[in-house]
């Protein structure tokens, strides 16, 4: 497999950010379900294979959060930028950056858990 940005892409959305990331009612907490579609949606983009909601910017523009920024010394390594800086300062960089990388092949699911409240965990 080639050195890409996926590993470093997987644990950041590993962890999905919610309205009330305090709240534990049964409400506000991350069921099964949408885990699972939102690793769906999630492989689909990175695929490039699959767009329930019309287009991979359509999708990313539901999954991420309006104030979304990544901080990700991993993804700046990768990139051959130096660490401890913001690696995309905005959802609209995140986004533009995603779509312009290569599709990635043969992403597998092994296992998709709930942890917690807010935590998606992505085997």
């Amino acid at each position: 497999m080639k050195l890409s940005i996926l590993p470093a892409a997987l644990a950041l959305f590993a962890s999905v950010s919610r309205t009330n990331p305090t709240a534990h009612s049964g409400d506000s907490c991350i069921t099964q379900s949408q885990a699972d579609k939102f690793v769906e949606r999630w492989i689909g983009v990175v695929t490039r294979q699959n767009a329930d909601l019309g287009t991979q910017t359509a999708t990313l523009d539901v999954i991420l959060a309006n104030d979304f920024q990544e901080h990700s010394n991993s993804v700046r390594s990768l990139l051959g930028l130096p660490p401890s800086e913001i690696s995309f300062p905005s959802k609209q960089a995140y986004i533009n950056g995603t779509l312009a990388s290569d599709p990635y092949r043969g992403v597998q699911t092994v296992e998709t858990l709930v942890a917690g409240c807010n935590n998606i965990l992505w085997h």
